[in-house]
């Protein structure tokens, strides 16, 4: 686990981020009244490849964290079962994202949850991209600003994909 605390500050410099790639399982990245900034350059990949060996990899923004930039894929190359959340406990997280894609190539089952935040996404969203059983969530006190994007919901082979606004 890595994590980001209150008052620190992980500046990426354009960096990219893959958590969990090619078997990696239950890595998770904690942004907890942090932030992480400069992500503009590098896509960020919560879980990647493994044909179904890659799961469980997580990034969890809360208690005030926030999040700048970065093209965010929750589950990529066929991975499953990876979590980015946004928001919960304690006080607001903020953060934008270049684009989100919840549901990479051949990756079922992955979610996007986003509560007591906002998350603002600039260039693109997208749900299921040729993958089944992808689910986002936004909940109370979450705000999910697509800022005039193009969202996508299941392209290519994708069925079941699901986006829920529950009290958001």
């Amino acid at each position: 686990m890595a994590s980001v605390l209150a008052g620190g500050i992980w500046n990426l410099q354009g960096s990219a981020i893959t958590l969990g790639s090619g078997g990696g399982t239950g890595n998770v990245l904690l942004v907890n009244g942090g932030a992480v900034s400069n992500v503009l350059g590098g896509a960020v990949t919560i879980g990647s490849g493994g044909a179904l060996t890659t799961f469980g990899n997580s990034i969890i923004v809360s208690n005030g964290g926030q999040w700048f930039g970065g093209a965010i894929t929750v589950g990529g190359g066929g991975s499953y079962s990876n979590f980015y959340r946004f928001g919960g406990l304690g006080a607001a997280s903020t953060g934008v994202n270049f684009s989100v894609t919840v549901g990479g190539n051949s990756s079922p089952t992955n979610f996007l949850v986003v509560t007591n935040a906002t998350l603002i996404v600039t260039n693109g969203f997208t749900l299921g991209s040729g993958s089944s059983n992808n689910t986002v969530t936004v909940e109370a006190g979450g705000t999910l600003n697509l800022s005039n994007s193009l969202f996508t919901f299941g392209s290519g082979l994708a069925t079941n994909n699901a986006l829920i606004v529950n009290e958001g």
